[in-house]
């Protein structure tokens, strides 16, 4: 069996994803250190980036290590019985987000802070659904509507608290 004769597949499987991770965390510490050795050449955030990215991968490679170990395993065997799981309800939830999301930014637009584009939209319903600024986006949408803000926060907390 020779290496052109393999599929796409079977040569992913021969690749560990952990070595990539390892490898790549160690190419962008590099980089990053290079980026700000050489800092006027090259941006200090684009140096930044690469060091964050080469401190993340290289601390989520020790996951790895943990895997010989029973008791320190348990996060991994967790994602890994987990993920499909959760994967399956984001994707289930994501067109509903999506439409309330759209919804938000066409009844909300004059409260332009938080509802002013798609992502800012989103962002707020993320942190209202986290928990995090309920009584400021309560209070906030409220000054442009009473009425959408008792619906939105009503309907989407519960939707939410039912779901999670």
């Amino acid at each position: 069996m020779t290496w052109t004769s393999l599929s796409f597949w079977e040569k992913v499987k021969l690749f560990k994803a952990w070595y990539i991770i390892t490898i790549t965390g160690n190419l962008c510490s590099i980089f990053g250190t290079l980026f700000a050795i050489f800092q006027p050449a090259f941006s200090l955030g684009i140096a930044e980036l690469f060091i964050g990215l080469g401190a993340f991968c290289t601390w989520s490679s020790i996951v790895k290590y943990l895997a010989n170990t029973e008791d320190y395993y348990v996060i991994t065997r967790t994602f890994k019985q987990a993920l499909p799981l959760i994967m399956r309800t984001w994707v289930g939830i994501l067109p509903i987000y999506i439409g309330t999301c759209f919804l938000c930014m066409c009844t909300l637009w004059p409260f332009e802070e938080s509802f002013g584009t798609f992502t800012k939209g989103m962002y707020t319903m993320f942190s209202v659904q986290a928990g995090d600024a309920l009584f400021d986006t309560f209070t906030s949408i409220k000054e442009v509507n009473l009425f959408y803000a008792l619906l939105f926060m009503y309907c989407f907390l519960f939707f939410l608290v039912s779901i999670v």
